[in-house]
């Protein structure tokens, strides 16, 4: 008898807006209705302001897509402002560099102390010539970069690289609020099991010095076995789980 396909587990999240869990491919459709229906709510209790357009995004990690963000931007926001969030949420361990990528241009994050302006225009005449990516800052707003259907992909640390991929889902107005960019909806962790029983992992990474492999362990098997705490990361929700020294999202 042959052997049977083994089920995909369904990825699935927490809609920010009303609390409740839908699977990863039912969420888009839910928070078009939950985000009028909230946004018609707030209206009537609280007064209409003038109205500001939002674009919708989802962004996921490119090989681990089941991580994944449900994101209202003002279409005035930076990509600087989208890095900023990307990197409290899921990415930011030791302040690695960072770059978006759309269609043939770099947009990347600019270290203080980085190349001025006469040296930016001098490389990207260069990129121009040689037909290579444009390589410009992040500081440019998401209507003028971003606009509704663009895909585009993003790169933390270059060297450990953490790789995510996003589209622009729509656009809409609302009215005017605080935040620049709102978490609408974000996955439920995903289950990682422990390498040696199968019991859910609290810890992944190389177990000694020896060993560079990295393995999901639980706390029971980490004490069980004397593995070495201090070579360890936490499993946390994020697609940079286990790499490099990130511990989680930052506060604030």
């Amino acid at each position: 008898m042959s052997e049977q396909p083994k089920k995909r587990r369904v990825s699935r999240g927490t809609c920010s807006l009303c609390g409740q869990e839908f699977a990863k491919n039912a969420m888009t459709r839910h928070l078009e209705k939950c985000r009028a229906e909230t946004t018609a709510k707030e209206t009537a209790r609280k007064g209409g302001g003038p109205p500001t357009k939002f674009f919708h995004l989802i962004i996921e990690g490119r090989d681990l897509p089941e991580y994944w963000l449900h994101l209202d931007a003002r279409a005035d926001a930076t990509l600087a402002d989208l890095d900023d969030l990307l990197r409290r949420l899921w990415l930011e361990c030791c302040g690695h560099l960072s770059a978006f990528n759309v269609g043939r241009d770099r947009y990347r994050w600019e270290p203080p102390g980085g190349f001025d302006d006469d040296e930016n225009d001098f490389f990207d005449g260069l990129d121009e010539m040689f037909g290579m990516p444009q390589e410009r800052t992040m500081d440019v707003t998401l209507a003028d970069v971003l606009p509704p259907g663009t895909a585009f992909t993003y790169e933390y640390d270059f060297g450990s690289t953490t790789e995510l991929k996003g589209r622009v889902l729509s656009e809409h107005e609302e009215p005017t609020r605080g935040k620049n960019i709102s978490v609408l909806a974000r996955n439920t962790p995903p289950p990682i099991p422990c390498d040696e029983c199968g019991a859910p992992a609290d810890w992944v990474g190389p177990v000694d010095e020896e060993d560079w492999e990295p393995r999901a362990l639980c706390e029971a098997c980490i004490e069980k076995h004397g593995y070495d705490m201090e070579m360890l990361l936490p499993v946390v929700n994020s697609p940079r789980v286990g790499v490099c020294a990130y511990t989680g999202e930052a506060a604030g």
